[in-house]
């Protein structure tokens, strides 16, 4: 059929067929490609113009007050903070059955001097238990108040023997940090 038509009809016919294509490549990638560029000039541009509007302040003003929120967190109540820390803590690890121990040997000396200076006490706790109880533990201990924050912690398997794991205890290590 396209051996018959003259080579002039062929050009036409084949600029059509192009002029078709570059149609429906239009209507089904690129307009959609330009909307989405539009509108993201549009969404930066009233962006840029809403910096500084009252929205924007009232949003720091609650970023504010949840990084306040936060950092109260840390603060200690005043009197003897060791005995009371160790109180709590200690309570809380026999009300969930785990064994607790303190670590009084100083640590290692501290690469940074930040906390000393800021006036942030760190301490050092190790509980052994099952993990059930471990968990519950540190639920309770994140949802108490007064007594600092966690900063660390890692827990581990004492034995090396694997017959020996099932009924093993874990052994969890946790890090209180508090501001006085």
């Amino acid at each position: 059929m396209l051996q018959k038509l003259e080579s002039n009809r062929k050009r036409i016919l084949l600029h059509l067929l192009m002029l078709t294509f570059v149609y429906f490549a239009y209507q089904l990638s690129f307009r959609q490609t330009i909307a989405a560029i539009r509108l993201h000039r549009e969404l930066n541009d009233q962006q840029q113009s809403d910096a500084f509007s009252p929205g924007a302040i009232s949003q720091l003003r609650k970023k504010a007050a949840f990084y306040a929120m936060v950092s109260k967190g840390y603060v200690v109540k005043k009197g003897d903070e060791d005995n009371r820390i160790w109180q709590a803590v200690s309570g809380m690890a026999v009300a969930n059955n785990v064994l607790i121990g303190f670590n009084v040997a100083p640590l290692a000396a501290q690469n940074d001097t930040t906390e000393l200076v800021a006036g942030i006490n760190i301490k050092h706790y190790v509980l052994k238990g099952k993990y059930p109880n471990l968990v519950s533990f540190l639920d309770t201990l994140s949802r108490s108040k007064g007594n600092g924050r966690l900063s660390a912690v890692t827990l581990s398997i004492e034995s090396v023997d694997r017959s020996q794991r099932i009924n093993d205890y874990l052994q969890l290590k946790i890090a209180l940090s508090s501001k006085y």
